[in-house]
């Protein structure tokens, strides 16, 4: 009980203390009272711890300040992030979605070739089946026109007899044909027995 009358004598109605409140604090001087040198050399030292604290508070203060606009920073950067994780997210749907719609589209064009495909290729080997008819029919004739030319030679060389005294025989292949090439020069025997006499 008696501390408190001595905390409200010191502190007065209003709970604020300063430094220069306990440096000027005077109590009065009643019988059988303190020490006032040992009062005063205690509020010497209470009044310089107190200074220290009041630095410490004060720094803490502004310690906290700068905290408190750090994690207004963050917030703000949290509300960014979750803004642009939000905008990144969407576009990459998006984007699926439409990389989705476009490997549908080739999927499908795909398709369509490959139809188009089977069908051309249908088509082609009965166009192939009539050209190489065509071609065979034209090998044909061109081997009889061959033979008739080579056979009309053949005969022309029968009835000349030649100026050098040689015939020319045609051996004809395994097919039938006969080619001017292949023709062999056989000597005729009356023109060797002729040199020989």
């Amino acid at each position: 009980m008696e501390k408190n009358k001595v905390m409200e004598e010191v502190l007065g109605d209003t709970p604020d203390l300063t430094v220069s409140d306990l440096y000027s604090a005077d109590f009065k001087t009643v019988f059988r009272g303190y020490d006032k040198q040992r009062v005063n050399g205690f509020l010497a030292r209470v009044a310089d711890a107190f200074e220290v604290l009041q630095r410490e508070v004060t720094a803490l203060r502004k310690s906290e300040d700068e905290l408190r606009f750090q994690v207004d920073d963050y917030r703000e950067m949290e509300k960014s992030l979750t803004a642009a994780l939000a905008g990144a997210q969407k576009l990459s749907e998006t984007t699926l979605a439409q990389a989705k719609r476009e490997a549908d589209v080739i999927v499908e064009e795909a398709r369509v070739h490959r139809d188009a495909a089977k069908a051309k290729s249908a088509v082609i080997p009965d166009e192939l089946r009539e050209e190489i008819a065509v071609l065979r029919a034209e090998r044909t004739r061109l081997k009889a026109d061959l033979r008739a030319v080579l056979d009309i030679h053949l005969a022309l060389l029968r009835d000349d007899g030649g100026d050098d005294g040689a015939s020319v025989e045609f051996m004809p292949d395994a097919q039938g044909s006969v080619a001017p090439e292949e023709a062999t020069v056989v000597p005729d025997e009356q023109s060797n027995e002729d040199e020989k006499s």
